[in-house]
C-alpha cells in the first residue's frame, strides 16, 4: 500500500503545480513554469526575482523599457549607453545604464534586452547598471521577462 501513496502525493503535487505526471512512476515530472515578469526599478541596486538557480535549472531573460541615472540625463533601454564600461558602476566591465544580471554571490554580467542565458547557482538578481551608491535620483525602468528553463 505505501507505494501507492507516494503515487497518489507525486499525481496530486503535479496537479497543483500544472505539471504532468507519468503514470506508474512514483517521480512527477513537472512542467516548465510559465514565464515571469519582473520591473527592475532603476532606483533599487539589485531586485530580487524569487527564483532560485542551480545545476539543473537556469533562464533566459528578455527586457524592455527605459531608466536614466537621473531625470536630466537621457533615457537608454536594456542594452545601455555607448559609453565605455566605468570602475565604479555596480558591473564596472559591463555596459553603463544597462539591464543586468548576478546569481547568488557571483559577479554582475550583462543581459541588456536579450535573449540572455544565465546560469549559476544562488539567487537570480536584476539591477541598472549604474554608480555604486547612486541609485537614488534615477528614474525609469526596465521589464524583464525570464523563461525558467532546464540546463543541458
Amino acid at each position: 500500500m505505501r507505494p501507492r501513496l507516494v503515487r497518489t502525493a507525486a499525481v496530486t503535487a503535479a496537479l497543483a503545480f500544472g505539471g504532468a505526471f507519468a503514470v506508474g512512476n512514483t517521480e512527477a515530472a513537472l512542467a516548465a513554469p510559465p514565464p515571469t515578469s519582473v520591473f527592475v526599478d532603476a532606483r533599487i541596486d539589485g531586485v530580487g526575482t524569487r527564483i532560485t538557480l542551480n545545476a539543473q535549472r537556469q533562464v533566459v531573460i528578455t527586457a524592455t523599457g527605459t531608466a536614466a541615472s537621473n531625470p536630466f540625463e537621457p533615457y537608454y533601454g536594456p542594452d545601455g549607453s555607448s559609453d565605455e564600461p566605468q570602475f565604479d558602476f555596480l558591473a564596472p566591465y559591463e555596459t553603463p545604464y544597462s539591464l543586468v544580471a548576478r546569481v547568488g554571490d557571483g559577479s554582475w554580467v550583462a543581459v541588456g534586452s536579450g535573449p540572455t542565458t544565465v546560469t549559476g547557482k544562488g539567487k537570480l538578481q536584476l539591477a541598472f547598471n549604474d554608480v555604486v551608491g547612486d541609485y537614488a535620483d534615477n528614474v525609469g525602468g526596465f521589464t524583464a521577462t525570464i523563461e525558467i528553463t532546464s540546463a543541458r
